[in-house]
């Protein structure tokens, strides 16, 4: 054995380094070497560097002869080759009668117990490995009293030995190979495992073209390869950073898998050196870049391909092989990955996806079809909206000013120092004629109730609002709660009528107050009563508020016959502090006892609605912990998940909050709001976390648009197209429920009722605003539990074609949907339909069905109206425009201008996916 010419110390076979002194001896730049870091030694000679002489190791007869039996089992055939980490034997193994290598370790290393640890490292590391174009390892054996390992025997020869003999491969061949050397590689990256020895020589190729790589000798986990103090490999095949002493890393072996590629296309070395130390002076003076003289040879997407993998700085290189596959041209490395049974990682998936342009007509059709679905719902809603039945008479300012006036009145003059407003519908009203009046016009009655189905709240205080965090940071008609002195809560009808008052008395005593009297006559006025046609009775329900004098009247509404209501007034101290109106409706027909068959899809909300938000938040965190540990999930989407959920939070508070002058207060409320964004980042993020590694595997087309767009590719051609399909199947579902209502309601004795909105948004532009970033929150987080909810459905099932049904069948159970009628059939078949249409969406992408659901939200909430005197007839415009705006900008955004592009693999596979799933 040679010894260091420093300390005189024993240097193992394979070592450019002694061990003990760390000085550099030179070896042959083709054979697989192994530098430790220096240590210090005593010696009274003067430390000295190597000469650069590369020389190969002396060829010696082969340890055994051919036909020689070994352990009774494998008859040795020929000796296959002999390298610096061992030798490799062709034999026959006569138990399973089939062809196999037997590896063992060099003659001089047969007895090293480190060397004796890297084989069974081997086996151990290469086992978890299971792809086509990896060299299967069977097992570690003893025979003879050698340690050996038992492999898969490929017929062919190295890729290092067909380069010698022909020079280089032709272009199409050699992607070929490359692609298969990049699956290959993938697979071990994969499964934690770096090669760190990737070169021609440990490529072969089979009989039938086949590659298979080999030689894993050196080969550790990701996990242990930081804690190596050792650096090993090919010196001509190293990256920069393992030659400089540092940490192999799976970026490092696409630095060799660019030597490689660019040896295979060139049929030379990308670095030319002869030695060790002349590699490592050709990385630290700044290589010349070797592409620019091959590029002809290369050609533009292999000389792109391969500059990217030999950046000199690891995070610019390619991240995956797969991704290096991609790059090279024709062909799928997404197909082949799912072929090969891998699951490709994001940035696979968001390169290798289709670019989604489409043709002009294809954009057409889909602008087109956006503005009739618009036009549609607009011309529905004439009939089915809620607005339309029992219109809004005033303005939000309108109101607000009937409603200081009424306080005014009433003999409440202390200025206020704060003030709250805001719309509501009133469900119960709507909910009691539905269940009490089937008379053919009973939606025309909405507008006979004193206390109105659309009502106006209006709220002041000598004191600032300072709200909890139960609505957002908004104040609401009971947030905060009414208990400060000067509180006042009034709420009017749309058309400008008291329904309800109170006011917390100032505990002051003032001596005014004494000889004021209430006029109650004018207090019955503001309610819209006539006193002359009220009948005085006892009081049913105490007020809320200090009272000395408490009245109490029924009768009919002025102008109105059939309709009694009961009005309650209480004064204190000459003031009033209270009015309540509740109506009493005469009802000639009422329904019988029991369920009605078309209110079964909305008795299950409450508890589903419990039921589907605990499951995915018990079995998201369960699940995304899981993947986390196994280092299957895309961090870096989860993260940015997390903060886009954080911002829309954010920025929703501080549109909508009622934001107050106290800085402590205010503090107060950001600190409630940071904690519900959190909340829903974390929760989001943990979903995302559970599910991406299965859609990733099972469905990787339904996230390339979403992958593109997390990684800030706003304007990509696929993440236009799959929006503008959300748009289009959104705008579909809205004009389902609008069919749905018009269907149920002609020729129908009894008609559904009125298709309700978010009155909120009413309230000023600031809220409406709030309100969409809200829809955004909403719908981002319906669309990745849905996707959740499919990935359990395909846990439970096992098939992809089941899952899909179960979910379509939760889907009609639970999808927040407007109309329900008394037929059951009716309500399953629309609800079945706009299912299929947000099923649509789904397989399109996880961005399609995003904007499904936002869209057909916006749509639900907003006030569409084609009445020209309507007030809120620009709110409507606003809101069809900038969903037409935005499905022209997407078009024009995927629209690509040649319309006779072929059709490309990813588009088979897209069929394919679908079809199969």
């Amino acid at each position: 054995m040679p010894r260091c010419a420093q300390c005189r110390s024993e240097l193992p076979a394979t070592a450019t380094s002694c061990p003990a002194c760390g000085t550099l001896h030179e070896a042959d730049p083709d054979q697989t070497v192994e530098v430790s870091p220096p240590r210090r030694v005593h010696s009274d000679r003067s430390p000295r560097s190597s000469g650069p002489s590369f020389s190969r190791p002396a060829s010696e007869t082969s340890r055994f002869a051919p036909g020689q039996v070994l352990g009774e089992r494998y008859r040795i055939v020929s000796l296959l080759g002999r390298g610096g980490m061992g030798e490799v034997y062709r034999a026959d193994d006569l138990r399973l009668e089939e062809s196999v290598a037997l590896k063992f370790l060099p003659s001089s290393l047969a007895e090293d117990p480190i060397s004796l640890r890297r084989l069974q490292g081997e086996v151990r590391v290469t086992r978890q490995v299971t792809h086509a174009n990896v060299c299967r390892v069977h097992d570690l054996v003893e025979v003879e009293g050698e340690t050996c390992i038992s492999m898969e025997y490929i017929d062919g020869e190295d890729l290092a030995s067909l380069l010698r003999r022909i020079g280089r491969l032709p272009q199409d061949k050699g992607v070929e190979i490359a692609r298969q050397l990049c699956a290959g590689l993938a697979s071990a990256h994969s499964r934690g495992v770096l090669h760190r020895d990737l070169k021609p020589a440990n490529v072969m190729i089979d009989g039938r073209g086949r590659v298979k790589i080999n030689d894993f000798g050196i080969a550790a986990l990701v996990e242990l390869a930081a804690d190596d103090e050792n650096f090993s490999g090919t010196p001509v095949y190293m990256a920069p950073e393992v030659v400089r002493g540092e940490a192999a890393t799976p970026r490092s072996d696409i630095y060799s898998l660019g030597l490689v590629l660019f040896e295979l296309f060139t049929g030379r070395r990308a670095i030319d050196a002869d030695s060790f130390s002349a590699i490592r002076r050709w990385h630290e003076s700044g290589p010349p870049d070797p592409i620019s003289d091959s590029a002809e040879l290369l050609g533009p997407e292999v000389a792109d391909a391969v500059r990217r993998c030999l950046d000199p700085e690891p995070e610019r290189r390619p991240s995956s092989a797969l991704l290096v596959s991609s790059m090279l041209p024709g062909g799928d490395p997404l197909l082949e990955a799912l072929a090969a049974g891998e699951t490709p990682s994001p940035e696979l998936i968001a390169a290798a996806g289709e670019a989604g342009t489409i043709t002009r007509r294809s954009r057409w059709l889909l602008v087109g079809a956006t503005f009739l679905g618009l036009g549609l719902v607009s011309f529905f809603d004439r009939d089915a909206r809620l607005t339309e039945i029992a219109p809004m008479e005033h303005t939000p300012d309108a109101l607000e000013f009937i409603a200081r006036t009424f306080v005014h009145d009433l003999g409440h003059d202390d200025p206020p120092l704060d003030s709250a407003r805001g719309f509501y519908r009133r469900g119960s009203l709507v909910q009691f004629i539905d269940e009490n009046d089937v008379s053919a016009d009973r939606w025309e009655r909405l507008h006979l109730s004193a206390a109105g189905v659309v009502q106006f709240w209006y709220r002041q205080s000598t004191e600032r609002f300072v709200p909890t965090a139960r609505f957002g940071g908004r104040v609401w008609e009971t947030d905060p709660p009414q208990t400060s002195p000067g509180m006042i809560t009034l709420v009017l009808t749309a058309a400008g009528k008291l329904v309800r008052f109170s006011a917390v008395p100032s505990p002051e005593i003032r001596e005014e107050v004494f000889v004021r009297t209430v006029d109650w006559n004018g207090v019955l006025g503001f309610c819209g009563f006539d006193a002359t046609r009220l009948v005085e009775e006892k009081p049913q329900q105490y007020p809320p508020v200090p009272f000395d004098d408490f009245r109490a009247w029924t009768g009919p509404l002025s102008g109105i016959e059939g309709v009694t209501s009961h009005i309650e007034v209480a004064a204190w101290r000459g003031r009033v502090v209270h009015v309540r109106v509740r109506d009493e409706w005469t009802v000639s027909q009422r329904r019988g006892e029991g369920r009605i068959p078309g209110k079964f899809l909305s008795t299950i909300d409450d508890p589903a609605t419990l039921i589907l938000f605990l499951i995915p938040l018990f079995a998201g965190a369960w699940f995304g912990i899981a993947n986390l540990r196994a280092g299957r999930s895309d961090r870096a989407g989860a993260f940015r998940v997390g903060v886009v959920f954080v911002i829309l939070n954010t920025a929703v508070w501080v549109i909508r909050a009622h934001h107050v002058g106290s800085l402590e207060d205010e503090k107060r409320l950001l600190v409630r709001m940071l904690s519900e964004a959190f909340f829903m980042a974390v929760f989001a993020w943990f979903l995302y976390l559970a599910i991406e590694p299965t859609i990733r595997r099972h469905w990787p087309l339904k996230l390339v648009s979403w992958t593109r767009l997390l990684r800030g590719r706003s304007g990509d051609p696929l993440v236009g197209r799959d929006l503008l399909v959300g748009i289009v199947c959104g705008v579909g579902m809205a004009c389902l429920s609008r069919a749905h209502w018009i269907v149920a309601a002609v020729g129908a004795a009894t008609p559904p009722a009125p298709l309700g909105m978010n009155f909120s948004i009413l309230d000023s532009p600031r809220q409406a605003i709030g309100q969409v970033l809200a829809l955004m929150t909403e719908s981002t987080f319906t669309a990745i539990v849905a996707l959740f909810l499919l990935v359990l459905c395909l846990l439970l099932v096992r098939k992809k074609w089941a899952a899909y049904a179960l979910i379509f069948v939760l889907g009609i159970l639970r999808i927040p949907y407007d109309t329900a009628t008394e037929s059951l059939t009716l309500d399953l078949a629309f609800r079945a339909l706009a299912i299929a249409v947000l099923m649509i969406a789904l397989d399109r992408s996880l961005l399609s069905m995003l904007g499904a659901l936002f869209v057909y939200s916006l749509l639900r909430e907003m006030v569409i109206t084609l009445d020209p005197n309507a007030w809120y007839l620009t709110q409507g415009i606003v809101a069809v425009a900038v969903i037409g705006g935005t499905a022209l900008l997407l078009g024009r955004c995927a629209c690509r201008p040649s319309p006779s592009r072929p059709r490309s693999r990813t588009n088979a596979l897209s069929s394919t996916a679908r079809s199969s799933g």
